[in-house]
């Protein structure tokens, strides 16, 4: 009786037209946002090994030249004096070059986990360059341009991350790529309960 009373009340359910409508609107949301939300989520703060590698031999190839400049002075055959840009890479450069190093040994090896900690001290180091000391040899990314906040949004960005990378690696959580640029289903879902899509 109790199975005769579950099926038909499970069909007139099912056959409300109210019920139905809100199938199919659940059903056209959960469509756009795996094919056309998630996807297109643009993360700024993305994996980028070629980034990386570029921005390392570049520090690299500035340092020796800062280097050469610094000879040059101890030279002490003239009253030549290093220019500022080669005192600051000499202090700043060899531990920016150091975690680039890392990250890149770690992403060969895919060591997701020593990727997290190099990048998130490296993120911490940056931002304290640019944000603290307002160092002119480093700038946020290009990406945090797209309104007139650029400082503030790449210092949210950069300590948003560093933040984020020195959790997932207090957790014991198993990590990628698709974690590490909060690509993974869960993590989208999060994100658009902090948007427009709560409003649904």
């Amino acid at each position: 009786m109790k199975r005769q009373y579950f099926l038909f009340q499970l069909k007139i359910f099912l056959t409300n037209p109210k019920n139905v409508g809100l199938f199919f609107i659940t059903v056209v949301l959960a469509l756009y946002f795996g094919l056309v939300s998630a996807p297109q989520h643009h993360v700024i703060e993305d994996v980028d090994p070629y980034a990386i590698s570029k921005e390392y031999q570049d520090d690299q190839a500035f340092l020796k030249v800062a280097e050469k400049e610094f000879a040059r002075a101890d030279k002490g055959t003239s009253d030549y004096d290093p220019s500022e840009g080669a005192k600051d890479a000499v202090t700043t450069y060899p531990t920016i070059i150091k975690y680039d190093h890392e990250r890149l040994k770690a992403l060969k090896n895919h060591d997701w986990r020593l990727y997290t900690k190099y990048s998130s001290k490296w993120y911490q180091k940056m931002d304290n360059l640019i944000w603290v000391k307002e160092n002119q040899n480093y700038m946020y990314p290009l990406e945090y341009y797209h309104n007139n906040n650029y400082k503030e949004d790449g210092h949210f960005g950069y300590q948003r991350t560093f933040h984020f990378y020195d959790g997932l690696l207090k957790s014991k959580a198993k990590l990628d790529k698709n974690v590490l640029e909060e690509r993974t289903t869960l993590q989208r879902l999060q994100q658009s309960l902090s948007g427009w899509t709560i409003l649904f």
